[in-house]
């Protein structure tokens, strides 16, 4: 459980994170985008589900846990993470890492923007099976 100080100071990354996350769980890939960094869909165009679905391919989320916040600029942190996934073989343990970036615009870093994910940060994770 993350320190109680910590949920504060982070509280509008976590709402995000936790949000993306519930929608991974949901399997709503679609819904997941509202959580998304705006530069990153607009990068990808109209293939951003396509993509998304292959990142998150590995497994749906059955539960997860924010362990880490660690902040790496004044809009950028890194969320650690681990969660069970529920895997076509079985059960699967995920050391989740996210990169979330705060932009008022596409490429618009600013610490008045919104948070978003970018997913290809998820590749990063480790995983476990069993």
């Amino acid at each position: 459980m993350m320190k109680e100080e910590i949920k504060e100071k982070y509280a509008d990354v976590l709402e995000v994170a936790e949000k993306f996350l519930e929608e991974w769980s949901a399997g709503h890939h679609g819904r997941m985008g509202r959580y998304i960094q705006k530069s990153w869909l607009h990068g990808q165009g109209m293939k951003w589900k396509k993509i998304l679905k292959t990142i998150t391919a590995r497994g749906d989320i059955e539960k997860y846990s924010i362990k880490k916040i660690h902040r790496v600029g004044d809009c950028c942190v890194d969320v650690i993470f681990t969660a069970e996934l529920k895997t076509l073989t079985g059960k699967s343990k995920m050391f989740g890492f996210m990169r979330m970036l705060q932009e008022d615009a596409m490429g618009r870093p600013n610490k008045k923007g919104s948070w978003g994910v970018n997913p290809h940060s998820l590749l990063r994770s480790d995983f476990k099976e069993g």
